[in-house]
């Protein structure tokens, strides 16, 4: 909305949301607006007062096209643009614009109800002032003029997608090695790789020569992408202890533990980790999304929810950790970074298991594989990672049982209260020695992958000598 002009007005009319604040404001009844507009989209013909304002309508917009022509949809479409056509004056004052991203892509698998093609479902439902009137500007066809060099197969691939956007690829051994190899590529952006000196050779200098080759910035807004609930609250969980963020204090309250820990702040830059997902109340997700945006350094754990209509500046990367059900999905995903002229990339994480899917997805986009970067990683890297990844897990599996424990014990422990029992004292003296027992074991789980995460990679077999050693070898050079 900071690109209309200062003196436009906005109304908002959805069914049945509550009243809330992104970038314009819905206006409440304190300023005499009439309560039965909140549910407007759902009594649309029976609001005689929008029949009237829609009179004058110049322009329709129809954004995220493909979006109003899928299955379940059409009703409701229909019925808006019923009301639109009964209320305007005259056909010939509106201009329909249309506007998506995928609706043509691979028209193949582009079908609606009834089998029909997406965008003829779409024509025969709107109404234009004449046939010679209709224009079609397809950004997935280069001009000619810059074909000359290019393939066909290329030059879809251009247009489709912004020419700054870049892929990459990190190979995974085996599902389970996706968890270590995302902390690989995080700790190397937000810790290892920031605070080494590549003069000192080893492990510094072959991070810093990776980083060279690869042109990887340091730090950023970073969106990762799962395909299920469940799965992003976990992720949270573990990633937030993992980069020792603010977040973590939020998994460790849980079981009334402090992130402080005794070693101080953590090395490099300062990440937080959030969460976003479709249960979410929606007054919590706008909170999510307007901290993202307000953090310099921050990573985003989510569903496909935020495949869509999520405009945050400077994206610094988009990760796939799980591959997007849809070649569709995969465009959306890819658009959150390489905004408005940016840089940005675009990150497969892929198993054994997901070679044929994301192969389908790269054809249907018209990617060549060749062209795909593949992401380094370093033995020493992946050996650290595995063994932060594994800690960060374990302690994340036994914060989630110690409070589901916990909550089990209180509800024993009220019940016995509402039916007037009393609990055997030492019974209760038992209970106390044991919720003191998982406190001790979290606590030395947390101090363990604490000391993992703020200690470089090591080569394999290198031994990490004392103060007193490190005088004497010097000696000896001497």
């Amino acid at each position: 909305m900071r690109y209309l002009h200062p003196e436009a007005k906005v109304e908002v009319l959805a069914g049945k949301a509550p009243d809330v604040e992104l970038g314009l404001r819905i206006a409440d009844n304190d300023d005499g607006v009439d309560e039965s507009r909140k549910n407007a989209a759902a009594h649309a013909d029976k609001c005689e007062w929008l029949r009237e304002g829609l009179k004058n309508v110049r322009h329709l917009v129809l954004d995220e096209a493909d979006r109003l022509v899928e299955s379940g949809h059409f009703k409701e479409l229909d019925k808006i643009l019923e009301l639109l056509y009964q209320s305007v004056e005259r056909l010939q004052q509106l201009q329909t614009f249309i506007f998506s991203a995928t609706l043509t892509l691979d028209p193949r698998a582009q079908r609606g109800e009834d089998g029909a093609n997406k965008v003829d479902a779409l024509m025969s439902r709107l109404k234009f002032r004449e046939s010679r009137a209709v224009f079609t500007v397809d950004l997935t066809k280069e001009p000619k003029e810059t074909q000359n060099d290019e393939t066909e197969e290329q030059s879809v691939r251009r247009a489709k997608l912004p020419q700054t956007l870049e892929f990459k690829e990190l190979v995974c051994s085996s599902d389970k090695d996706k968890e270590p190899m995302l902390a690989v590529w995080l700790l190397r952006r937000f810790r290892w790789g920031l605070l080494l000196r590549p003069e000192g050779g080893g492990y510094a200098s072959r991070v810093a020569a990776e980083i060279q080759k690869n042109a990887a910035p340091r730090g950023g807004r970073i969106i990762i992408f799962v395909n299920a609930i469940s799965y992003v609250q976990r992720l949270f969980s573990v990633l937030a202890l993992l980069l020792e963020s603010p977040s973590a204090s939020k998994v460790l309250s849980r079981v009334h533990m402090s992130s402080g820990g005794n070693q101080g702040a953590p090395p490099g830059l300062s990440v937080d980790v959030l969460d976003l997902h479709s249960k979410m109340r929606q007054k919590d997700r706008l909170k999510r999304i307007e901290r993202f945006r307000k953090l310099k350094d921050a990573v985003l754990v989510c569903t496909d929810i935020a495949a869509r209509g999520l405009d945050v500046p400077d994206v610094s990367a988009v990760i796939h950790f799980q591959a997007p059900r849809g070649s569709e999905v995969f465009v959306h995903r890819s658009g959150r970074t390489a905004r408005a002229g940016r840089e940005g990339q675009s990150i497969a994480f892929v198993a054994p298991t997901d070679v044929t899917h994301w192969n389908k997805v790269y054809r249907a986009i018209g990617i060549v594989k060749e062209d795909i970067e593949r992401v380094e990683t370093l033995p020493e890297e992946i050996t650290a990672a595995k063994e932060a990844s594994r800690l960060a897990a374990e302690l994340e599996k036994k914060v989630h049982q110690t409070f589901k424990q916990s909550n089990e014990d209180s509800w024993l422990k009220k019940a016995a209260r509402e039916a007037d029992l009393m609990l055997d004292e030492e019974d209760d003296t038992r209970e106390v020695g044991k919720s003191k027992a998982p406190s001790r074991v979290l606590w030395g789980l947390f101090q363990e992958m604490q000391a993992r995460l703020r200690r470089p990679p090591r080569p394999s077999g290198s031994v990490r000598l004392s103060k007193k050693q490190r005088l004497q070898v010097a000696r000896r050079g001497r």
